[in-house]
């Protein structure tokens, strides 16, 4: 829609567009969010080591506290979720722009054709939820890892050949997207809930605030760097293979501390 109105009314109504339809989402948000999950009938587990009994229900800061293991848990999710939001945001922030620079196309071409990364995102979250629940027993953190090793690989292969047609980086984005959209909504989502429990809030805080960090260096990254590199590709595919390889390493730490029992992603 945004590139629809870009290419028959200017960038101006993009914005405008965008706005309209967030607004829309907002009114049904605000009337339908329910804030916690005793709100529709439901029981947070207790925390790990945690009496559930009588102090069960109970607010307190002593019945809801972190012990060490949680918060290098929360840590680590966070780091983690740094590498994939800077990936996330520099293919969102600047392929439609390299698309059109690189490749010639169209401002609302451009647009158009970087839908694909969100559309192969989408069918990847809703793939990576049921094969979690269906197949790995909700373990967040192995199916995260086998699509994240698969991210890799689709930004190698960007890196790689990427450069060499239209289709090509299309193709490798898509990838990119499918495999990156679910880890993200595993991570970020679902497993801040598993590590946080009653303070599930903060958990998903402080792991998503730390994602934002990487959103905002990679725009300061990669402008620097195409700039600096007078518009070529190969330096900032190569800051994103190193990003997902990042991802990869921070995951199998996850997974490390999950067999030594420390963890339970």
């Amino acid at each position: 829609m945004a590139a629809l109105l870009l290419g028959a009314f200017g960038y101006r109504y993009a914005f405008f567009g965008g706005s309209l339809v967030l607004s829309v989402v907002w009114l049904f948000f605000f009337f339908n969010q329910r804030n916690r999950p005793a709100d529709v009938g439901l029981a947070l587990p207790p925390e790990p080591g945690e009496d559930s009994d009588a102090d069960a229900d109970s607010d307190s800061d002593s019945d809801s506290g972190w012990s060490s293991q949680v918060i290098i848990s929360v840590v680590l999710v966070g780091v983690f979720y740094f590498f994939i939001k800077f990936i996330r945001y520099a293919l969102l922030s600047w392929a439609p722009y390299f698309l059109k620079l690189n490749f010639g196309l169209s401002g609302s071409d451009a647009g158009f054709l970087s839908i694909v990364f969100d559309l192969a995102g989408i069918a990847g979250i809703v793939a990576s939820g049921w094969v979690s629940d269906r197949y790995f027993h909700s373990r967040r953190a192995k199916l995260s890892l086998l699509l994240i090793i698969g991210m890799l690989v689709a930004c190698v292969l960007l890196a790689t050949v990427g450069r060499s047609g239209v289709w090509i980086f299309t193709g490798a984005m898509a990838l990119i997207g499918f495999t990156l959209f679910g880890p993200d909504a595993l991570m970020s989502g679902t497993a801040a809930i598993d590590i946080g429990a009653k303070r599930a809030g903060l958990a998903a805080g402080i792991i998503n605030g730390t994602g934002q960090i990487g959103a905002v260096v990679q725009e300061l990254l990669i402008g620097s760097l195409y700039k600096r590199g007078g518009g070529r590709l190969g330096p900032i595919f190569a800051v994103l293979v190193l990003s997902a390889a990042l991802a990869v390493v921070m995951l199998g730490i996850i997974l490390w501390r999950n067999a030594r029992g420390v963890s339970d992603v």
